[in-house]
């Protein structure tokens, strides 16, 4: 997106506002021209089944398909102005967002263009920010919890972005946190090659790195707590057999 653009953005089916490749091409290589920064443009984005389409003001901007339906659990988190290119690059809106939507049917074409900004709808959403009362809430209350980051504001009913900020949103408020939980003591001693992390702050594994100094083998690994892959995890060794786990080394930071 350019910085002028989406004074209204919404967004129609269950995973649309938290799919961050939704576009099948990156913002910069999509055609069409530029609304001014005083022009309001709607952008939606329909899933239905693999099927996903970008609507530009009730018009059809480009479709593609997917190879299967993306599945969203009860730990599902909605970032506005956030996204993530095809090819892994992280970009932010700059610029004012007037209304945005979920729903949680896939709209057809001539619904998405009867929308209007902070006028209820037929089917109702499934999560609604309208701004209003200078307050960045779902007033359908699905993601209960909410958190401004960075410069993010609400202001004249809009949700204003700079470019490196974002409204995070969540349906508990365990999930917008980056500190790990407190636990109970657990022997860090894990007498087995196979070796499993057994920290309630690490979490589940999954990607891991293995190095050797000094005669000590030290594991980390890429680790999941609360449902989010938060943190690097490690775990020590000096025969690759015994291993001791260090638990959390470096956690991840709210942008």
């Amino acid at each position: 997106m350019q910085s002028c653009w989406a004074k209204l953005c919404e967004a129609n089916g269950w995973p649309a506002a938290i799919s961050f490749g939704a576009t099948h091409q990156g913002p910069g290589e999509l055609a069409g021209g530029n609304a001014d920064a005083h022009t309001l443009v709607q952008l939606a984005i329909r899933y239905s089944n693999e099927r996903i389409t970008l609507y530009r003001d009730g018009q059809e901007y480009a479709a593609y398909t997917i190879g299967q339906a993306q599945p969203f659990g009860d730990d599902a988190m909605v970032l506005l102005a956030c996204g993530i290119s095809r090819y892994g690059e992280i970009g932010f809106f700059a610029g004012a967002l007037e209304d945005v939507r979920i729903y949680d049917t896939a709209l057809s074409a001539q619904q998405i263009g009867a929308l209007i900004a902070n006028e209820p709808s037929d089917p109702q959403p499934l999560a609604w920010w309208t701004f209003e009362d200078g307050k960045a809430e779902d007033v359908m209350q699905c993601f209960v919890a909410s958190r401004l980051e960075g410069n993010a504001r609400v202001a004249d009913g809009k949700l204003v972005l700079d470019g490196s900020s974002y409204l995070w949103a969540a349906k508990n408020a365990k999930f917008l946190t980056t500190e790990p939980e407190d636990e109970p003591p657990f022997d860090t001693e894990v007498p087995t090659l196979f070796y499993k992390a057994r920290s309630k702050r690490t979490g589940n594994m999954w990607d891991t790195w293995l190095t050797l100094d000094q005669g000590d083998y030290y594991l980390y690994y890429l680790a999941n707590a609360r449902g989010q892959w938060d943190n690097i995890s490690m775990a020590r060794s000096t025969d690759g057999v015994q291993w001791k786990e260090i638990g959390r080394v470096l956690s991840k930071g709210r942008a």
